[in-house]
């Protein structure tokens, strides 16, 4: 690559700069200044080399808490334009929990952004440090808003290629989370997209346990083959 052969170059020089130096019995200070120079020199190279192969420039910690609070706060046309001047931070991860600009759109079911990022490359097998993924922790924003009806979020996901089944390190999976909490359409949802209900612990169990019985009956009766609920016809 182009980077590599200026680095040849650039080391082919320094013989030839140091070897002229010492002919003319330089300084010891000005042999440390010539060093500095050339070691700066060689650090922006290699950030251009960086560059030329993530895409991405060194990451700017202010900058990313910058995207991650326009997220917080909702400001979608602002995480917008941040996001626009500075795509490479969609994948970098924050803070005690390691959640990434994606993971955090995700947890507060914005669409609008999710869509946006996963067009930006987006990645979809990043997880938080409790290993929860885009699809568990925009399922589990659907649960915390019981009178919400937008699906569009998770259903953005799912097209996209996100794991249903996918459990986090306490092995709670997304339909671990629908049972636990009764939600019968987001249960019946994830089944039909191929949730397995034979996990362990039994979500159908940990339903019937919290008294969600028609979820409960729902899950034990689903029959996996035909994607469909088992009736008595």
């Amino acid at each position: 690559m182009n980077v590599f052969l200026d680095m040849k170059n650039l080391l082919g020089d320094l013989d030839n700069l140091f070897a002229f130096l010492l002919e003319r019995k330089a300084t010891y200070f000005q042999l440390i200044w010539c060093f500095s120079c050339v070691l700066l020199v060689i650090l922006c190279l290699i950030e251009s080399f960086l560059n030329k192969i993530y895409g991405t420039k060194l990451i700017d910690e202010t900058i990313l808490l910058k995207i991650l609070l326009s997220i917080e706060t909702c400001s979608t046309i602002d995480t917008l334009q941040l996001l626009q001047e500075y795509p490479q931070y969609i994948n970098c991860p924050a803070g005690e929990f390691q959640y990434t600009p994606f993971l955090l759109s995700c947890y507060h079911g914005n669409t609008h952004l999710v869509k946006y990022m996963l067009r930006m490359n987006a990645d979809l097998k990043t997880k938080t440090r409790r290993g929860e993924t885009p699809f568990y922790l925009a399922v589990a924003n659907l649960i915390n808003k019981p009178l919400s009806v937008d699906a569009s979020c998770i259903r953005e996901l799912f097209y996209a290629g996100c794991d249903v089944n996918a459990p986090n390190v306490s092995g709670c999976t997304p339909l671990h989370l629908a049972a636990y909490f009764g939600h019968k359409p987001l249960t019946k949802w994830l089944l039909e997209k191929g949730a397995d209900k034979n996990v362990h612990p039994s979500p159908a169990v940990v339903a019937s346990i919290k008294g969600y019985l028609e979820v409960a009956h729902l899950i034990s009766n689903w029959d996996d083959r035909r994607r469909r609920m088992i009736t008595s016809e």
